[in-house]
């Protein structure tokens, strides 16, 4: 990889850097294709992104844009794959894929691990900005003038990627009618628009493969209304694996109809940092998620408007966003505990002012709590119960008030 780029010119991809990408067709047969089209109804996906600071800023909450991974799909009350010989059977798609990789980027079979696993729906608007898997990039002026001409795509290094560790990525389309658009592209590196230089149309069972590297610079057209009259909307399917060198960790995959219940895509965050957890004997999920809701609607504002922005993220889970999007505070109300947890955007620390107003703000809470279990209301209209040394020992892990 670095010999990938001419060193004369700071942009272009020398012969052996154009062999770290390719494009190979019928890596999956068409009837292996619509398998997975048919288990894949556009209600099974779920938006990708997360909250608005998220730690890939290519990953932020955007139109037309969803997906689902392993752990969807080894559930099994889902409406996916309802067996676990389709599980089995995907999983064997996968590991198909990875060697197909291997072998178009010249590696020796084993070199690679999965990282992640990542089935996408794109549907009308969906699209995805010039980027790079590992790194962040700006356009240096190689001229030494202002002059657009000399734009170069570089590697960042102010900036910490928070898949640093990625090596080498694969996107399998899964579909190629109902809908229009979707062109899979290499970008120019001397572009700031991030110009197409090499467009891959959408085929079923045609797969890119490349580095992650600032030599790979890639995206998405984006997706148009195909005009068909079908029962779902027009939509692209993708099934994308980022990878790994061989040493370091790889993808987790769970057991087919391993129990997920109450596990929260918050605990799964790598950039969370859990707080407290408070041990409950008894709750109300709901009805304390309504209660801690309109108490955090109310503190959107302190210390100033706009502090901070209260958001239920889902049927358990409530978030306080802070103002500068850097960080977040999320509570998990759980059958037998309360969890509260730190979230960062995974490159930058949380800022001083956040650290401040993040223990003024869950100072409060804990006293809110306080006053929800042990307030007047009679012992059978509590919201939640717990031993009163828990909020003492809660306390105990913040700044003082």
């Amino acid at each position: 990889m670095a010999r990938a780029l001419d060193q004369n010119d700071g942009v272009s991809l020398t012969e052996e850097g154009r062999s770290l990408r390719a494009t190979i067709e019928g890596v999956l047969s068409e009837e292996e294709c619509q398998f997975l089209v048919e288990h894949l109804p556009p209600m099974v996906f779920v938006d990708a992104g997360g909250y608005e600071s998220t730690s890939n800023k290519y990953n932020a909450p955007r139109r037309g844009y969803s997906g689902i991974g392993l752990e969807e799909l080894s559930k099994r009350d889902s409406p996916i794959l309802p067996s676990e010989a389709d599980y089995e059977r995907f999983l064997e798609f996968r590991e198909r894929i990875r060697a197909k990789t291997e072998q178009a980027l010249n590696l020796s079979s084993g070199t690679l691990r999965i990282d992640y696993t990542h089935v996408s729906q794109k549907t009308e608007g969906g699209t995805h900005r010039p980027h790079a898997d590992n790194c962040f990039h700006y356009f240096r002026d190689t001229s030494g003038k202002s002059d657009t001409t000399s734009l170069v795509a570089t590697f960042d290094t102010t900036k910490k990627h928070p898949y640093s560790n990625r090596i080498a990525a694969s996107i399998l389309y899964l579909n190629d009618s109902g809908y229009d658009g979707g062109e899979f592209y290499w970008a120019s590196r001397s572009s700031e628009e991030g110009t197409p230089e090499t467009i891959v149309p959408p085929r079923e069972g045609r797969m890119t493969v490349f580095t992650s590297g600032i030599e790979n610079l890639h995206g998405a057209l984006p997706v148009r209304d195909g005009g068909e009259s079908t029962d779902y909307p027009s939509r692209r399917l993708a099934l994308a694996m980022w990878y790994v060198a061989s040493d370091d960790p790889e993808e987790k995959i769970p057991e087919y109809g391993q129990s997920t219940e109450g596990e929260t895509e918050e605990e799964t965050d790598p950039n969370r940092t859990m707080l407290f957890k408070i041990p409950v004997e008894s709750i109300k999920i709901g009805s304390l998620r309504l209660a801690l809701g309109l108490f955090l609607v109310g503190k959107q504002n302190s210390p100033s408007k706009n502090s901070w922005k209260a958001n239920q993220n889902n049927e358990n889970t409530l978030h306080m966003i802070f103002g500068d999007q850097r960080a977040m505070i999320s509570i998990a109300l759980k059958p037998r505990a309360i969890i509260v947890s730190r979230h960062t955007d995974g490159i930058n620390l949380p800022s001083l002012m956040y650290q401040l107003q993040e223990s003024v703000l869950l100072h409060r809470v804990l006293t809110e709590l306080e006053t929800l279990a042990f307030g007047e209301e009679s012992e059978g209209n509590r919201l939640v119960k717990f031993e009163k040394a828990a909020i003492e020992e809660a306390r105990s892990t913040l700044p003082t008030r």
